[in-house]
């Protein structure tokens, strides 16, 4: 948990309100393990088509990221994809939700506000 929130400490909110006992329960760690095992597989087979992606999308992660190497995943991820935009924050980890949650919403505004000008820039060329 510290390496998810890393450089940062972990936040309060988190301690105090994850389950950490159920990370430990057999059905939950076999889940985990066979999530990873057809992880790295499914990921490619899934890059191969990054860039059918037709909506704006941001692609947003901690440049100290310990979990996703951000060069190449996320920095990738951003050159495949054709109408995205990359916001790469300093000095922030893998769990950007906990610690910077106004940034991810004006973040997620931006591409709402994106999709509106997309979706009206339509309706006006279709006449």
């Amino acid at each position: 948990i510290g390496r998810m929130f890393a450089p940062l400490p972990v936040t309060e909110a988190f301690r105090q309100r994850f389950p950490l006992e159920l990370c430990f329960r057999p059905g939950q760690i076999r889940a985990s393990s066979e999530e990873v095992a057809v992880m790295n597989a499914a990921a490619a087979a899934l890059a191969r088509r990054y860039n059918e992606i037709a909506v704006p999308t941001a692609i947003i992660a901690g440049e100290a990221d310990e979990i996703v190497e951000t060069p190449l995943h996320s920095i990738r991820l951003a050159e495949h994809i054709p109408d995205s935009t990359l916001h790469l924050l300093p000095e922030m980890g893998h769990m950007l939700h906990h610690v910077a949650p106004e940034t991810l919403a004006d973040l997620l505004h931006d591409v709402a506000a994106r999709v509106a000008y997309r979706d009206a820039r339509a309706r006006l060329e279709a006449g």
